[in-house]
């Protein structure tokens, strides 16, 4: 059976206009849809340190590539979809939603590819190492509905070369709970 589908001119602008329309409409709806609601910020000034004076727990993650797992956000945080109560981090930089502890010696290679860690965070994801005059410090803070939680590292070397004789890093991550 031969089927004949004939349009004139008019009629394949038409038709031309409504399948770029469709293909507009279901695009924009499959963004909107798969849209996040992050924000990622980066300050060049100050920041207000937490400390175990105020709160703030020392994390059990000491030494070289060493991870502290299930630390509680104190609040329920979505990332990609996915509700979680819960951390890890690295004395790498490398902070984790993951159920498994990735190899705490992971590179910062393989952010966006199928083997862990994939669900990450990171201000600054290098071969650190923890020593004597540096720490990790973390805290929840606020009241139920506009919590945040903080991560700290405070006075962390990079790796290379001989402990306590390189660049010295303080940085922040945190993580807001956000009303909707």
């Amino acid at each position: 059976m031969d089927i004949n589908f004939t349009l004139d001119s008019s009629q394949t602008i038409q038709w031309l206009k409504k399948l770029a329309l469709s293909f507009a409409l279901c695009c924009l709806s499959t963004f909107s849809l798969n849209a996040q609601l992050y924000t990622r910020t980066t300050f060049n000034s100050a920041y207000v340190p937490i400390s175990t004076g105020g709160g703030a727990t020392i994390s059990t993650a000491t030494g070289n590539d060493a991870n502290q797992t299930g630390i509680s956000l104190g609040f329920t945080f979505t990332y990609a979809g996915i509700n979680y109560t819960t951390l890890g981090l690295s004395t790498n930089g490398l902070l984790f939603f993951d159920a498994v502890a990735p190899a705490a010696n992971t590179g910062n290679d393989r952010l966006y590819s199928t083997v862990a860690p994939n669900l990450c965070v990171t201000a600054w994801w290098n071969d650190l190492i923890d020593d004597a005059s540096s720490d990790i410090l973390f805290q929840t803070q606020g009241a139920p509905g506009s919590r945040t939680f903080t991560v700290q590292y405070t006075n962390y070397p990079n790796s290379p070369g001989t402990n306590g004789s390189n660049v010295r890093l303080n940085y922040q991550v945190i993580f807001m709970k956000r009303l909707m």
